[in-house]
């Protein structure tokens, strides 16, 4: 988990300093708890449900967190809750 850490702390910064971007997306198998669980402690919220994204058979979950472009947190609220 701690190669997991890294690497993600490394996209995000990336993310954050070179590409200005807004958010960071992270896809897992809805059926992965354990990663689900990691990446909510790394400050990630589930944004979507993504229908019959691994083989056609399971649905993903795309994981999202705001990074500092993102003053408001606009990026993080689920498409079902925007006006």
């Amino acid at each position: 988990m701690q190669l997991a850490n890294k690497l993600t702390n490394l996209l995000e910064d990336i993310s954050d300093k070179i590409d200005n971007a807004y958010f960071v997306d992270l896809f897992v198998r809805a059926s992965n708890t354990p990663t689900i669980k990691m990446y909510e402690k790394l400050g990630y919220v589930i944004y979507r449900r993504v229908l019959h994204d691994y083989s056609g058979e399971e649905d993903g979950l795309d994981m999202r967190k705001e990074l500092s472009r993102d003053v408001e947190k606009k990026s993080i609220i689920p498409l079902l809750l925007m006006k």
